[in-house]
């Protein structure tokens, strides 16, 4: 009997997760993803229908091409709290299996420079998450934190070195966290991650096909990626696969004499190629370009208006950043091989900007392999980062069978 319950149970988690990741879809596209016969197929959609956890989202096309009625999840009342960590602030919400966002919050660290107050203060938010969802009556799947990396895991223990932030480094705030929320599940990732992993659920949705590798990359103080090959996150062996930023992009050799020791000096991908690199460069050459409208307080949005606008140190600094930027994606590109490119963060969408980053790409590649690359911009809504740390903690939750554990704790079935 035990055996028979099991078996059912695997099967229904089965099907929630192929809803989950393919969704809508049809019960016959059900049954031959999941390897199930259509009578099972059948009895557990319908019972998840009664209980509310499905629902018929209308007519679909299947891969025939014939019309049939498709299913989704119905599960917008389970949710995970997501909490973000940036250099300057903390963002906290619940994301819902319905892929919203809600009672999205944003603050300014009180103490950065003290570990246990930034603990304290990711508590906070996660209580006043935890709060709204009991207010709202949510059930909560978990907590799921994305961070500035990179972040080292190893045997259950994680480790932060985040350069310009020190202070994240100095604790496992896995454990912490785990620690203070004992009987919730705990998930940490590099933001880079969860940014590719929305990315790819959103291509996914849209396009209707999963690529065999898609690189996401992010820009910002640093520049960073997200790898999935079918589909699956490539973590590598100390967890920091994606750490592109610190290739080495510029290597310098001097020799003192002939029995002198060689002297290296180099810089790294993202000292070149990432908006705060491109907002540096443009002060240092504040005074070569007397023409501009560019001041030294200048963010980088006000460079990007003024690139489109036509600056002079805008276009100069901008059109630098993007040449560096495809530099280093060409080399990406010859490692990988990627079928889709999605740019994101603080990488500028102009259509300017991508005809001028499409140019430098074509210096760098041959014919060969450009031919069926996409490069896109993502036009992800909200924070992708977030969203992607409550896909990951879902996925989790789907693919290991929890999922039916936190049902029958709120779902009469």
């Amino acid at each position: 009997m035990k055996l028979a319950a099991d078996l059912q149970c695997a099967n229904k988690a089965l099907i929630l997760r192929h809803v989950y990741e393919n969704g809508p879809i049809s019960r016959i596209h059900l049954s031959k993803t999941t390897g199930l016969n259509k009578a099972t197929v059948s009895t557990i959609v319908h019972d998840f229908l009664e209980a509310g956890l499905l629902r018929e989202s209308g007519i679909i096309l299947t891969e025939s091409g014939r019309k049939s009625i498709g299913l989704e999840l119905n599960m917008e009342n389970f949710a995970s709290i997501v909490i973000r960590l940036k250099r300057n602030h903390i963002l906290s919400a619940t994301y819902d299996l319905g892929d919203n966002l809600k009672n999205a919050r944003s603050n300014l660290y009180t103490d950065s420079f003290r570990f246990s107050s930034i603990l304290d203060q990711i508590e906070q938010e996660i209580r006043l998450q935890l709060a709204y969802c009991q207010a709202e009556k949510i059930a909560v799947l978990g907590i799921s934190i994305a961070t500035l990396g990179p972040l080292f895991s190893c045997n259950g223990e994680y480790k932060l070195q985040v350069d310009g932030f020190r202070t994240l480094g100095e604790g496992d705030i896995y454990r912490e966290i785990s620690a203070r929320f004992p009987g919730f599940r705990i998930l940490m990732h590099h933001d880079a991650n969860a940014s590719a992993v929305a990315e790819l659920r959103s291509f996914v949705k849209t396009k209707g096909y999963q690529p065999s590798v898609f690189l996401n990359v992010v820009c910002g103080v640093g520049i960073s990626s997200g790898i999935l090959i079918d589909g699956k996150l490539l973590r590598g062996f100390h967890g920091t696969a994606g750490e592109i930023g610190h290739l080495g992009i510029n290597c310098f050799v001097t020799h003192k004499g002939i029995n002198s020791d060689i002297q290296f000096s180099h810089s790294v991908y993202e000292e070149f190629a990432s908006p705060a690199a491109m907002q540096r460069s443009l002060i240092e050459h504040l005074y070569d370009y007397p023409d501009t409208s560019l001041t030294s307080s200048a963010s980088v949005d006000d460079i990007y208006t003024a690139y489109d606008q036509g600056d002079p140190l805008a276009t100069w600094a901008v059109s630098r950043m993007a040449r560096f930027l495809a530099y280093g994606l060409a080399g990406l590109v010859y490692t990988l091989d990627p079928e889709v490119i999605v740019l994101g963060d603080e990488i500028p969408r102009s259509e300017k900007f991508r005809n001028s980053l499409n140019t430098f790409i074509g210096d760098y590649l041959p014919d060969a392999l450009r031919e069926g690359l996409k490069i896109r911009f993502s036009d992800y809504v909200g924070d992708s980062s977030l969203s992607g740390a409550g896909v990951m903690l879902a996925t989790e939750m789907m693919r290991s069978g929890k999922i039916l554990e936190c049902i029958d704790q709120n779902v009469n079935m």
